[in-house]
């Protein structure tokens, strides 16, 4: 047995080759959830991993969204006006 078989064929109409359209690859882009106990007005705190600056870096939430690549995705707006943003794992709630 293939890897790819019972996979639709499709005509790639802007390369003219044929290209499989796999059920796996459209399970994978099902979202990721991951639930975070954090909302918009709470403060956070953003890893340096994340903003590439020495030091944790303290913000207000001011959106949370659920990404289909990363999962829950938080943006921070930071005292100097700064916008950090990203998956959930580099923050965490004050």
């Amino acid at each position: 047995m293939d890897a790819h078989d019972g996979c639709k064929m499709a005509k790639n109409e802007f390369f003219s080759a044929n290209a499989c359209i796999c059920a796996i690859f459209v399970v994978s882009l099902q979202p990721k959830q991951n639930y975070t106990d954090m909302s918009k007005g709470q403060f956070a705190v953003a890893s340096p991993e994340l903003t590439g600056l020495t030091e944790n870096v303290t913000g207000e939430v001011i959106n949370i969204r659920n990404n289909p690549f990363l999962g829950e995705e938080i943006a921070i707006r930071a005292s100097d006006g700064s916008i950090y943003f990203g998956a959930s794992k580099y923050f965490h709630s004050i």
